[in-house]
């Protein structure tokens, strides 16, 4: 979608990490001393990463679990993370459960990819979105 005049704010990839490692009870010293650094490594390659599609109004957090079946047609739903930026964060969920979790197949991502017309494997920036949806999803 492009930029509604009422802008909805730029996306925060990083938003509650930092929160949610010092939360972590269960994780050792050496554990949080690592996953902070990692947080800020992946917050000064976001400032600085690569050029790709145009930014546009993206969920923020798709992924299958944020689409309802209906009757209609698929809803999608919970928008709390909606926002401006750029659409590969929202391409790279369905390629972690690809590469990650299997939770994809190849078919099914090949064709994802064919629907929506670009590989977001492919951009130079995508190691960089992964390292970010990896993050999130462990803390």
């Amino acid at each position: 979608m492009p930029k509604p005049d009422l802008p909805p704010g730029e996306l925060e990839p990083f938003v509650r990490l930092v929160e949610r490692i010092d939360a972590a009870s269960t994780i050792s010293d050496d554990d949080r001393q690592w996953l902070n650094g990692r947080l800020e490594d992946l917050k000064g390659q976001w400032a600085s990463r690569p050029k790709g599609l145009p930014e546009c109004v993206v969920h923020g957090d798709t992924w299958v679990g944020k689409v309802a079946r209906t009757e209609a047609g698929p809803l999608l739903m919970d928008f709390e993370r909606a926002s401006f930026g750029p659409p590969e964060w929202g391409l790279v969920s369905t390629a972690v459960k690809l590469t990650m979790t299997g939770a994809v197949s190849p078919e099914e991502y090949t064709a994802f990819c064919k629907t929506y017309g670009v590989d977001v494997t492919e951009w130079e920036g995508n190691e960089l979105l992964v390292g970010a949806r990896e993050l999130r999803m462990v803390m």
